[in-house]
């Protein structure tokens, strides 16, 4: 009965498994134990899970730039 909130990609900080490429990379790999996050090895390959590590940390710098008009 608890909603389960997604990460916010727009604060890469609060991931739980890191923020770096290499983690995130990781994280769509093995997904999370003890949450609702799969993992995505099966589904994907690797130059599609390094394509979307790079959409989801490109969230944080479209918000970053959307927020201060300048680029990060």
């Amino acid at each position: 009965g608890r909603p389960v909130r997604p990460a916010d990609f727009r604060r890469p900080a609060d991931f739980k498994c890191g923020q770096r490429p290499a983690d995130v990379f990781r994280t769509l790999v093995n997904g999370m134990d003890g949450s609702p996050m799969p993992s995505f090895a099966d589904e994907t390959t690797p130059e599609q899970r390094w394509e979307l590590v790079q959409f989801i940390l490109s969230v944080e710098r479209a918000s970053a730039t959307a927020s201060t008009g300048t680029p990060r």
